[in-house]
Parts: C-alpha cells; structure tokens; sequence
C-alpha cells in the first residue's frame, strides 16, 4: 500500500466467554456440541472459532442470525446458547459477573509487532493457542491475515501522492486529538476498549494485508465452508422463513434455530 498513514483506532480485542457447563463438551466430540451465538454477518473476530475447530479441536456448533451484541449477551446468560464473542467491556463483564462464565480466549491488539492480551483480561490471545500448531506456510499467512484483519478499524491516511513531509504534522495531530480529554470522556461512553494505533503500525498492518497470498484467501474460504458441528434442536416459535448457508451455519429467524 502507498498511502501515508497518520494513525488509526479500533477495538483492544474480541473476548470469547463460554458456560463452565460446557467446557467439558468443547473437546469432547462424543457429546453435543458447544453452541456458538453470532450475529448474521460473518466479523473478523468469529474467526477465532474457526482456527479453534480446526486446530484446537473444539466441538462447536455456530448459529448465526442474533440482531445484536445485546441479543447475545441474553442468549447466553439465559442458556440459549453456550459460547459468544464480544469486544465491549461492560457486556463482558456482566456475563462473568453472573458467576457461570469463563474467559476462553480473545484476538488482542497490537502494540509494537506483537499481539497483546487486553488489560481487563488476562486470557490467551488465541495466536498463542496456535502459534506451535500451524505449521504450514499457507496456513501461517492466512492466520497472520485473521490477526492482522481483527485490526483494522478506523484510520487516517493521506493519499500516495501526498508530500511526505506532511506526514509528521498530521500524526502528531491524530495523536492529539486521539488523546484529548474531551474526546476520551465521549469515546469511552460509547466504544469503552477502543485504543490507538499509530501510524507505523497502521502501516504495517496494511501492508501485511496487502502481501497476503491468495492461496491463504483460498485457506480460509476453506476454513469457513467446512461443516460448523451438527443440527441441534429448534426453537419454540415457527420460523418465518428457513435458510442454510454453506457449510452449515445456521441461522436464526424469528427465534428459531434454523440448523
């Protein structure tokens, strides 16, 4: 990538808590899958779960369809569903507030090249989970890809054809306004986590992106079609409609599950 980047910000890192209940099932395929709440779009941070089933073993099966981070959160505090990933601090802590919950992993964030674990919890990042279990090339980029995927949130840049002597100027700006108080207070009310990435950093993670290979694109299109566990039961309330996505994700519509 050619542009200049002033810097960047996005979320200290997607956490993924499970029920105590089902820590025994998660590796356990002899028993019923552990069943993974997720909105209707597939986000970065739901890759973790695929790296796990395929490297970790775990037994999981993904329903997907919930409209909201907070439709989540009340499916697994209430059993619906068994396992979740969510980045906002208050929704994590209120789960394990409830006492039934564990911390299982998070993507973490960058700081100087390396993947850090949140401050607020002290859990693997999920690449140190993998790090001596994927061995193969192909496999190695497209797991850099999902850490380096799992970054990207809001960024400034200036275009290529900018004068780079620009470029000092609007970091120190981005970082000034990044860490006014004003700023902060407002931030932090709405997106509580968010941290700064400066401008080297940012660039190097466009520029990993960039050099992705597309055989790691195909790994992980792989990844994403393979079966996600077995059907499980429905809801209570008659589907409006039904639906399969490919590779058996299921969905959720008007309260069902959709297997």
């Amino acid at each position: 990538t050619k542009f200049l980047y002033a810097g960047g910000a996005t979320s200290s890192g997607t956490v993924v808590v499970i029920n105590k209940k089902a820590l025994p099932r998660l590796t356990d395929k002899s028993q019923a899958p552990v069943v993974i709440g997720a909105l209707a779009a597939v986000r970065s941070g739901m890759q973790i779960l695929l790296w796990g089933r395929e490297y970790l073993g775990w037994n999981t099966r993904l329903v997907m369809g919930y409209q909201s981070t907070q439709a989540m959160k009340l499916a697994i505090l209430r059993g619906e569903i068994d396992m979740v990933s969510m980045a906002d601090v208050r929704d994590i802590k209120e789960i394990l507030d409830a006492g039934d919950f564990a911390l299982l992993t998070q993507a973490g964030y960058l700081k100087n090249g390396r993947s850090e674990r949140r401050a607020q919890f002290d859990t693997p990042v999920f690449t140190e989970l993998l790090e001596e279990r994927v061995k193969d090339a192909v496999a190695k980029n497209a797991l850099n890809y999902t850490r380096n995927l799992m970054q990207v949130g809001q960024w400034l840049a200036l275009p290529p054809d900018a004068p780079a002597a620009l470029l000092p100027a609007y970091r120190a700006a981005f970082h000034a306004a990044y860490n006014d108080a004003e700023f902060q207070e407002k931030i932090s009310g709405v997106f509580p986590g968010i941290v700064e990435i400066d401008g080297d950093a940012m660039r190097d993670v466009a520029q990993s992106l960039a050099q992705t290979s597309p055989e790691a694109i195909d790994y992980m299109n792989a990844l994403m079609k393979k079966p996600q566990g077995t059907d499980g039961a429905s809801g209570e309330r008659k589907p409006e409609m039904t639906g399969r996505t490919p590779g058996g994700w299921a969905i959720v519509v008007a309260g069902a599950v959709l297997a």
